[in-house]
């Protein structure tokens, strides 16, 4: 798996659109033409061009923008039609928009530019996802444990927990080991009285706004109840939150009933030979993560919990109080597997060639089934299927090509993890998503 988001960060930019010298044409922003390592996807291929991109691209007139209206309303970042045809992006909030477009209001929104950002992320999102599934089938990259929960069994309906108006929840704390992730895939809960809509907050400690949200239903009193969550947890060193902790749990006010204690000691290691499981769960969760239940006394939620102007915002994690046998009526179902986000972006440069010959192909795909009926518009497309396959030549089409990069990119990449890819190994290493 990877952080999609922050991988762009990473690999955008790696190459870049040389700025266009036709004066017909827009001036593209920085963003695209920067370039860290100095290549330039026209390059890659001659059809590659601003001239025919934007010939097979430029239905502009059928994009979906609402035309400009007198009177509305407008938010920051809001797009309208004009009446030259152009598209304009709202500087700032407008509630009474006049006849005429204010200049300091407004911006003009250079379509072309959009369409090769967008082409541009597409391609990096495509060589990214080609190399993981090329190591999936190679069964390289692994899954270290799928669907293990926290402890086995259910709490006893009389093991009420009162409330006091808290943050009450787990304490979580990734183990040391890089490019993993922890994937909290179900949230187990049991409370006294149904809840339809409880919201489960995942704070970190490197921020004061939270990280995720889950919003329980629960139909059922006194049940317990696994629900369906999408939270990630990323490792120590990872990009996006290095260190420090997560705090997992929900607001006692929030609460409609009480919360049913399970009495599980997540001070000790569970003994052995019991009638349930829970030793051999916590042996592979606890290799990964810490898991310590706390609460958040009232006093150190004023003026920022969920009612509060902003909130949710974490707290003083000094206050936390914490205890050991209390589950505070939560288990969690956790998957841990490889989190490839920080590892390719140490790596980015590596990525270079497959990103601009992918590309490159994409370029060549949207001038080859472009719809715009125009002078150049047939042959362009003719000499850009051929550019794709080069059926008639001795060189390889800009395909085959990609493929090669993709090949050279997995073979790069390999033995450089080695817990999230090693070399491959034929004898099937399991293999998971998140």
């Amino acid at each position: 798996m990877y952080n999609e988001s922050a991988l762009m960060s990473c690999l955008f930019g790696l190459a870049g659109w040389r700025q266009n010298q036709n004066p017909e044409y827009i001036t593209l922003p920085a963003s695209l033409t920067a370039s860290l390592t100095g290549l330039y996807y026209q390059d890659e291929q001659p059809l590659v061009c601003m001239e025919n991109l934007d010939q097979a691209l430029k239905n502009y007139d059928v994009w979906p923008y609402q035309a400009y209206a007198e009177h509305a309303v407008y938010a920051i970042g809001d797009k309208s039609r004009y009446t030259d045809g152009l598209v304009y992006e709202a500087l700032a909030a407008i509630a009474d928009a006049p006849a005429v477009l204010v200049p300091g209001d407004w911006v003009e929104v250079p379509l072309l530019a959009q369409k090769l950002e967008a082409l541009t992320r597409a391609s990096i999102n495509k060589v990214a996802a080609q190399m993981i599934t090329k190591k999936k089938l190679d069964g390289v990259t692994k899954t270290i444990f799928e669907n293990v929960q926290l402890f086995a069994g259910v709490g006893d309906i009389t093991q009420k927990v009162t409330k006091q108006s808290r943050f009450v929840g787990f304490e979580i704390r990734t183990k040391s080991a890089r490019d993993l992730a922890v994937a909290i895939r179900r949230i187990g809960t049991q409370f006294s009285l149904s809840n339809p809509a409880l919201k489960i907050w995942l704070f970190h400690s490197s921020q004061v706004d939270p990280v995720d949200f889950a919003e329980l239903a629960l139909p059922r009193a006194n049940a317990f109840t696994w629900s369906p969550s999408e939270l990630v947890l990323h490792a120590q060193g990872a990009q996006l939150f290095p260190g420090g902790a997560y705090y997992l749990g929900y607001y006692e006010d929030d609460l409609q009933g009480m919360a049913i204690n399970k009495g599980y000691n997540f001070g000790a290691v569970p003994a052995c030979g019991s009638c349930t499981n829970d030793l051999a769960l916590y042996s592979q969760w606890s290799q990964v993560v810490s898991v310590t239940p706390f609460y958040v006394s009232a006093d150190y939620l004023v003026d920022i919990g969920p009612s509060a102007p902003g909130g949710p915002l974490l707290w003083d994690i000094n206050a936390n109080q914490y205890v050991y046998n209390n589950n505070f009526g939560l288990n969690l179902d956790l998957t841990t597997g490889c989190d490839l986000t920080e590892f390719f972006c140490r790596e980015k440069r590596l990525f270079t060639e497959a990103i601009l010959k992918q590309v490159a192909v994409d370029s060549l795909l949207e001038l080859a089934y472009s719809t715009r009926n125009n002078t150049i518009a047939k042959e362009t497309r003719d000499l850009a299927v051929f550019a794709l396959t080069n059926p008639d030549a001795n060189n390889q089409g800009l395909v085959a090509k990609r493929d090669q990069a993709i090949e050279a990119l997995t073979f790069d990449f390999s033995d450089l993890s080695p817990v999230c890819l090693p070399c491959g190994n034929k004898n099937g290493v399991a293999w998971g998503t998140f």
